[in-house]
C-alpha cells in the first residue's frame, strides 16, 4: 500500500512538471507600474504569501507571475475548494480593473 502511494506521488509530480513546463519567465512592466502606482514584484510576493497562508500551503509548486497586464496563478492542488480559496486570496489584494488568470490545476487521485 505504501509503495502505491509513493508511485502515485511521483506520477503526480511528473504530470504537473509537464503541464507547467512552458511557463514564461518573470517580466518587469514599468508602464503598468507608472499607470497604477503599484510595484508588480511586491504585489506578486504579497499574493503568493496570502495564497500560501489562506490555503494552508494546499497549492503545490505555487507560482504567481505578471504577464502582459494579467496576474497569473500556476500550480496544482487536490480540490476545487483550494483552487477557489487561492483565487479569492489573490482577488482580495487586487484593485478593481486588475485582471487575474487562475491556471491552478486540480489533480484527482483514486481512493484505495
Amino acid at each position: 500500500m505504501v509503495i502505491t502511494k509513493v508511485r502515485r506521488s511521483v506520477l503526480e509530480r511528473k504530470i504537473v512538471r509537464e503541464a507547467l513546463s512552458p511557463l514564461l519567465p518573470e517580466r518587469h512592466y514599468p508602464d503598468y507600474e507608472r499607470a497604477n502606482g503599484r510595484n508588480t514584484d511586491e504585489l506578486v510576493s504579497r499574493i503568493t504569501r496570502a495564497i500560501l497562508r489562506i490555503t494552508s500551503r494546499g497549492v503545490r509548486e505555487l507560482r504567481v507571475s505578471f504577464e502582459e497586464g494579467v496576474f497569473c496563478l500556476y500550480g496544482y492542488c487536490r480540490t476545487f475548494h483550494t483552487k477557489q480559496k487561492a483565487q479569492q486570496a489573490a482577488m482580495n489584494l487586487l484593485k478593481e480593473g486588475e485582471n487575474l488568470d487562475n491556471r491552478i490545476r486540480v489533480l484527482y487521485t483514486e481512493a484505495g
